[in-house]
């Protein structure tokens, strides 16, 4: 599995822990290291993460609806 296919299942991952915690949301923040970034450290910049968030929350609601 490459990073950036990997990316978008650990964003749901966390989103789901995240829902557990019902009354205290907080924001995502993921960075990556690859060879994509020649092996350095790089923060997804806020744009991207917010547009993964929004994405994945959307998946994450048809799940639910799927499984009703």
């Amino acid at each position: 599995m490459t990073v950036q296919a990997a990316i978008p299942l650990v964003a749901k991952i966390l989103l789901k822990a995240q829902d557990e915690m019902r009354e205290k949301k907080m924001e995502i923040e993921l960075s990556v290291l690859s060879e994509q970034t020649n092996w350095s450290h790089r923060i997804l910049d806020r744009a991207t993460t917010e547009k993964l968030t929004a994405d994945t929350l959307a998946l994450i609601e048809n799940e639910d609806e799927e499984m009703n």
